[in-house]
């Protein structure tokens, strides 16, 4: 009798373990999914960070290297400066736009 209640402790305690086991799982695949999310969002705005002082340089760039035309008294912006901000800011479009395909395709499980 006494061998047959030990038993059923035992049996209740793996059980009560297992149960355990089972909610720290759950519990540890919500907080990556959370730190995941809290990734992606800091990434993007690191981009988003990146970007906005991209755009701040090179609209106070063109002030400072254009050069006044000794004939008319004008500003002329360089025609180089332009084209490149134009490549930089479509860069930074595709590889935003790389970035939201592939983390809408899978994520951390």
């Amino acid at each position: 009798m006494v061998g047959a209640g030990l038993a059923v402790v035992l049996v209740l305690g793996v059980v009560g373990l297992r149960v355990q086991q089972v909610r720290l799982s759950y519990r540890l695949d919500a907080l990556r999914q959370g730190r995941a999310e809290l990734e992606e969002t800091n990434r993007r705005l690191r981009v988003e960070m990146a970007t906005l002082k991209s755009l701040s340089a090179s609209r106070a760039r063109p002030a400072a290297s254009s050069a006044w035309s000794p004939r008319a008294g004008t500003r002329c912006a360089s025609p180089a400066s332009s084209s490149m901000r134009r490549v930089g800011a479509a860069a930074l479009d595709q590889r935003a736009e790389l970035s939201d395909g592939a983390s809408g395709s899978g994520g951390v499980h």
